[in-house]
């Protein structure tokens, strides 16, 4: 590769050298430390049309990641003193841990994940990290096209309030990854106490429902239209009520 990669004194460049607002770009295979250390060269002598030319240059390779985002970690409370407030901060492929506590809200929701492909999850046990509604407000709301590389995992999701959905409500074309929570203690005027799913195509996983409740008619632990892809995967349903 090192050879490859000498300067050449031909018109046009090789095919290994790209030239980028006047810098050129060494374009790597496979690259190795050998091959790396390689990029580092000394002045090359170089004869054209019977004349010698001599072409010092010090060259600093530049690896770019092309369309590469590097993910980032958030802690709760640590950077952010909310759940919210960290999903607001974070990018597609951030991972947010939240430590444990006792975490509410304002407003109609806990925590809306925004449509954003990150993950979110409990760093202690769902015993003791709780999204609490207050019986005033939804735990979570995922309504802006979330899909399966959205994560939620490992809380207790409680208290929670609203017409469909108190606890997780999942709208049209949304589709989070839902793994290892505790539901529970959630009241929907309407129905879909747990969970409230409307054209959704999540999975849920490792979950326990328990003890949510409907004045409705439509489910007191989900309640789930037009979802043909919806998967639930060894969880425990029991003692809800409608």
């Amino acid at each position: 590769l090192g050879d490859r990669l000498q300067p050449s004194c031909e018109d046009s460049p090789p095919q290994h050298l790209r030239i980028h607002g006047g810098v050129v770009l060494y374009v790597l295979t496979s690259p190795t430390l050998s091959s790396l250390m390689g990029l580092v060269r000394p002045p090359v002598a170089c004869r054209r049309k019977g004349l010698m030319r001599c072409i010092c240059t010090s060259i600093v390779a530049t690896l770019v990641l092309a369309g590469t985002t590097l993910a980032d970690t958030i802690n709760v409370p640590g950077d952010y003193a909310t759940i919210q407030g960290a999903i607001n901060a974070a990018q597609d492929g951030d991972v947010i841990h939240v430590q444990p506590g006792i975490y509410t809200g304002n407003g109609e929701e806990v925590v809306r994940l925004m449509g954003k492909s990150i993950t979110l999850t409990a760093a202690g046990s769902p015993e003791s990290t709780v999204i609490d509604g207050e019986d005033q407000r939804r735990c979570i709301t995922c309504d802006d096209g979330e899909g399966n590389n959205t994560h939620i995992s490992g809380f207790t999701i409680t208290n929670g309030y609203a017409q469909d959905g108190a606890g997780i409500y999942l709208g049209w074309n949304c589709s989070p990854t839902i793994e290892a929570c505790i539901i529970e203690n959630n009241f929907a005027s309407w129905g879909g106490a747990g969970i409230g799913a409307v054209g959704s195509n999540s999975v849920v996983r490792n979950c326990m429902f328990m003890n949510n409740s409907s004045s409705g008619p439509y489910g007191g632990g989900m309640r789930l239209a037009g979802v043909p892809g919806f998967i639930i995967e060894d969880c425990i349903i029991r003692d809800n009520i409608s």
